[in-house]
């Protein structure tokens, strides 16, 4: 697969740059320096990335998640998702997992992200429905546990042992 993510990289590389040249303007907006001026070519700058970022996220979709599936064997890819899962500290999981389940446009998204996460670590499923429930929307909480009940919580309504 070589050369199959060389877009991506570039683009990569060239927001890293954009990223830190937005703090900067950050800064100088907060240490009062030319507000109107530097918030005005911010916004200017964002607009544009926006739209771009959009493609760039589609263009991954399409393109780069296929390699995945076509390339890599089923335990390869739990392998690495496994090793995403315990190399990135429970802090950042505690924001993230919510942040996806609130955010994803349809129902069946938060369901195939959450059952994902099952796939590969499956003895985290009530650590993941903990994180879940603790910061989502209740609407939301209720509708997935429906579909996935065994990330409810012990101590939690709708908790049952599944063994």
């Amino acid at each position: 697969m070589p050369g199959s993510c060389d877009r991506q990289h570039h683009e990569h590389e060239r927001d890293e740059v954009l990223l830190q040249r937005w703090t900067k303007m950050i800064e100088m907006i907060e240490a009062g320096s030319d507000r109107s001026i530097v918030r005005s070519q911010l916004y200017t700058e964002l607009k544009d990335f926006l739209a771009d970022f959009e493609l760039h996220l589609q263009g991954e979709e399409m393109h780069l998640q296929r390699l995945g599936r076509k390339q890599l064997n089923v335990d390869l890819q739990k392998a690495m998702i496994r090793s995403v899962w315990d190399m990135t500290p429970v802090e950042v999981w505690q924001i993230m997992m919510p942040w996806v389940v609130e955010n994803a446009p349809m129902h069946q998204q938060r369901v195939k992200f959450v059952r994902a996460w099952l796939w590969s670590v499956p003895e985290r499923a009530q650590l993941i429905g903990r994180m879940i429930y603790m910061k989502c929307d209740p609407a939301i909480w209720e509708r997935l546990v429906v579909a996935i009940p065994e990330i409810v919580p012990r101590g939690v309504a709708g908790w049952r042992r599944f063994y």
